[in-house]
């Protein structure tokens, strides 16, 4: 009877470590976690003022972490507002000569007037009559030629408006804003070093949802589509899996062999196309690099 009790138990162990690994090899894909990592660079050159950033801090949108050194940008503003205020002063005393010339229009076109009705009378030369008529055109032409200049004064304005606006807009990206929400992975520069356009300042991924990526084979692909909630597995305490969702946002539009990190040659021979599965992680549960299963 002993030996019928031992030969049970046996069964239902060995049945039981069967369906352990059944459920094992029931997951549909296999990958690791990553995230979509933006790196920061500086856009401009110069020294590095502050840069308040650390590996492992959390960063918010649109905050400002650093500033690279504006000097040389802040005196070439000084330079195009006293270049501008010179410029207006030149427009108002234009507008001031303009004034006195028109005033003297209205004098000449009375006396014009008036000399013309003497002529008619008999009481003025017709001499007198051309020399008020050419006084007029002559006040006239002046008034046209103050209105020219006054013209390209004003172009000229617009285009220190336009110089100004570029200044600080430079100005404006001359300080380090952070882009999305999230947890810095890495820095790469410091207070104090000189950094050229384009210089990586630091990486950043966002916090609260990572990217699973797995890969399946031509016969699995079927059942992917993007949009799909999947189920995610990940490893416990005592070999259980910890059951999670997911959701596809990509599918690959061609096959690849599977990435180096798989550990045989068989499996690394086989053509598979690329997955990535969005998973939330507002309570940090997963870590980039971690592994984890999928089923669809």
């Amino acid at each position: 009877m002993k030996n019928i009790n031992k030969l049970t138990i046996l069964t239902l162990a060995f049945s039981l470590f069967i369906a352990c690994g059944n459920d094992k090899q029931k997951s549909d894909a296999f990958g690791n976690f990553e995230a979509d990592e933006v790196i920061v660079s500086a856009k401009g050159q110069g020294e590095l003022i502050n840069l308040v950033v650390e590996d492992g801090q959390t960063l918010k949108k649109k905050s400002t972490v650093g500033l690279i050194d504006t000097t040389m940008l802040n005196l070439q503003k000084a330079q195009l507002v006293a270049s501008m205020n010179s410029v207006r002063k030149q427009a108002a005393n234009i507008d001031a000569q303009v004034k006195v010339v028109e005033e003297e229009i209205k004098l000449y076109d009375k006396n014009q007037k008036r000399i013309k009705a003497l002529v008619e009378s008999k009481a003025a030369t017709p001499q007198q009559l051309d020399e008020i008529e050419g006084k007029v055109n002559i006040a006239k032409a002046r008034l046209d030629a103050f209105k020219v200049q006054k013209q390209s004064i004003l172009q000229e304005i617009n285009v220190l408006y336009s110089k100004l606006a570029s200044i600080d807009a430079q100005i404006d990206d001359y300080k380090i804003v952070n882009p999305i929400d999230g947890v810095v992975l890495t820095h790469f520069k410091k207070a104090g070093e000189v950094v050229m356009l384009g210089s990586s300042l630091y990486k950043i991924a966002p916090a609260n949802t990572l990217i699973l990526r797995v890969y399946v084979d031509g016969e699995m692909l079927h059942k992917v589509r993007k949009g799909d909630e999947v189920k995610v597995l990940t490893d416990i305490e005592d070999g259980k899996l910890f059951e999670d969702k997911g959701v596809v946002t990509w599918v690959a539009n061609e096959a690849e062999f599977t990435p180096k990190v798989i550990q045989t040659r068989k499996e690394r021979t086989k053509l598979v196309y690329a997955v990535k599965i969005e998973v939330d992680n507002v309570d940090g549960r997963y870590k980039i690099g971690m592994p984890a299963e999928v089923n669809f």
